[in-house]
């Protein structure tokens, strides 16, 4: 009877409870409970919720815990795989000399590892990080006593740590925790290469994620390109295992590139990603379909990048089909990728004009993320801070100024903290905030207080394009627009005149380094620029040379 009720339970979710209160009553029945969801699969998600709560070290043993582990292994019922991984910790606390052997330490800091990953899975990010620091600490212990037996598990262990940290936020402390795993996995990739070469490269990916959480986006790609040599390698030798970790890293790396300005690169690395993961996805959907949708989602950023507006909506629309599935079957997991999607389904819509939908689509995102960002707001704040700037630009391209406003001061507020906190990460995003917050006030006529917030971010802008010059300078040529266009609504039109001519100077900058890229946007500000000296009454001349004279002042100062 219970394999039919977790069959109908499929098709009728009302069912689902009364399977729990079933096996509540009798736990004798969590075996088979088990293996019924399992037979059913991801169709039967909803009685999952209701498996949980009988779950307990005192109604599991320890061999039917690891037995119902090994049945779900392979499984997306992530939420069961972290209660058993629970009732497994318990046992091997409770195991006798648990404390005195090395065999029984190194198994309890197993079953906590585990759970460390399960939690993880399931958005736990703060208990994920609590039992993976006591696996930590045991398995350096052990490392210490045993180093040729425990050094692999020593490195594992602080892999996931920076994991966790990287979860909540505090990147600085992920960098230092995957610095320290890698350091131990080129030692051990030395010595046994075919054993722990994929561990060095696992290694790599996630130095390059926490490099780039960090701002520092050249090292990012580095460590990127080195992880994929590395898997390029492995998937040829052994496909059917290593094309899901050749996928990842060539997405990794179009996202290293596409924060370096290099978008053609990163749409070709980010299409070729999307062709594996489609393949996979095709062979094993629920292993694979989350990884598809995130494909698609840089698929879309990167079209977005390149000019390419409706071609990436149509990217960005095929992936929120699928996070909305998703979220629907593990919310905790989930929704803060539908979230993404729908974020980025609304920038789509905003850049080919259609401003209503692209508000609704952010409307939506900004409900789950002030959600999200109340439950983690380590993790969530920049989330959403990024859809309040994303809502204040579609509230302003229909005219409503004053809302558009409010929304844009909220998200400056966020993000001035978080500059403070993670300067390398967050300043481009508090330079974009007084951007946003300089064009409402512009539309509302307070010109001064809008050239206020344009100086401020262009200041920014000007640091940033010193950094990275590739990336940053077509922002820093934008910001020098909006300044000139305010000083003009001021009546300071030699100042503006000076800002104009900056531009145009920046574009060419860019254009000599790329000229495919960037030749049509210094010609086109060549031709603005000689019809605003033309309006303000100047010689044609004169135009040619101010930018002569500036372009000579900024590459002696260069």
């Amino acid at each position: 009877m219970l394999t039919r009720l977790i069959r109908a339970a499929a098709l009728f979710t009302t069912v689902a409870p009364l399977v729990g209160v079933i096996v509540h009553h009798q736990p004798r029945l969590l075996a088979v409970a088990i293996e019924s969801l399992v037979l059913a699969g991801p169709a039967a998600w909803v009685v999952e919720q209701h498996l949980v709560d009988p779950i307990a070290p005192q109604r599991v043993s320890a061999q039917q815990t690891e037995r119902l582990l090994e049945l779900l292994e392979r499984t997306q019922f992530t939420h069961l795989q972290a209660a058993l991984h629970r009732c497994a910790v318990q046992h091997a606390r409770e195991a006798p000399g648990a404390d005195d052997t090395e065999n029984t330490r190194a198994a309890l800091a197993t079953a906590l590892h585990n759970l460390g990953n399960r939690l993880r899975e399931v958005g736990r990010y703060r208990e994920a990080l609590h039992a993976h620091e006591e696996a930590l600490g045991l398995r350096r212990e052990l490392a210490g006593q045993y180093p040729a037996r425990h050094t692999p598990d020593l490195a594992n262990t602080l892999h996931n740590l920076g994991t966790d940290l990287g979860e909540l936020g505090r990147y600085q402390e992920a960098l230092n925790a995957t610095e320290e795993a890698l350091g131990l996995w080129r030692e051990l990739a030395g010595r046994e290469p075919a054993r722990h070469t994929p561990d060095l490269a696992h290694s790599l990916h996630s130095l390059g994620v926490n490099l780039g959480a960090l701002g520092r986006h050249q090292e990012a790609l580095n460590a990127t390109e080195e992880a994929l040599g590395l898997w390029r390698k492995l998937a040829g030798q052994h496909p059917a295992r290593r094309t899901p970790d050749l996928a990842r890293s060539l997405n990794s790396r179009g996202a290293n590139l596409w924060e370096l300005g290099r978008y053609q690169e990163a749409f070709n690395a980010t299409e070729e990603a999307l062709g594996l993961r489609r393949e996979l996805a095709g062979r094993e959907p629920a292993r694979h379909t989350p990884d598809l949708a995130h494909s698609l989602n840089s698929l879309g950023v990167n079209l977005g990048a390149l000019g390419r507006h409706q071609e990436a909506l149509n990217a960005t629309e095929e992936a929120l089909g699928l996070w909305r599935k998703l979220a629907g079957q593990q919310p905790a997991r989930h929704t803060p990728d539908l979230a993404q999607s729908l974020n980025s389904r609304g920038v789509d819509l905003w850049k080919l004009g259609r401003y209503q939908e692209a508000l609704d689509a952010h409307k939506e995102a900004l409900g789950l993320w002030r959600k999200l960002a109340g439950q983690q707001p380590a993790r969530h704040t920049p989330d959403l801070a990024g859809s309040l700037n994303n809502r204040g630009a579609s509230l302003w391209a229909l005219g409503r100024h004053q809302e558009a406003l409010d929304a844009h001061e909220e998200a400056l507020g966020l993000r001035r903290k978080l500059a403070g906190q993670q300067p390398a990460r967050h300043t481009p995003d508090l330079a974009q905030s007084l951007h946003s917050r300089g064009a409402s006030l512009g539309e509302l006529g307070r010109y001064r207080e809008a050239l206020d917030a344009f100086e401020e971010a262009l200041g920014l802008w000007r640091k940033l394009a010193g950094q990275h010059p590739d990336r940053h300078t077509p922002d820093l040529a934008r910001s020098l627009s909006n300044c000139a266009i305010t000083l003009c609504q001021l009546a300071c039109h030699d100042e503006e005149l000076e800002r104009r001519t900056e531009v145009v100077v920046r574009w060419r900058i860019l254009a000599r380094r790329d000229p495919d890229q960037h030749q049509d946007s210094y010609q086109r500000e060549q031709d603005r620029l000689a019809g605003h000296f033309a309006r303000h009454n100047r010689e044609p001349d004169e135009a040619r040379r101010a930018e002569e004279n500036l372009a000579h002042r900024l590459g002696r100062e260069t």
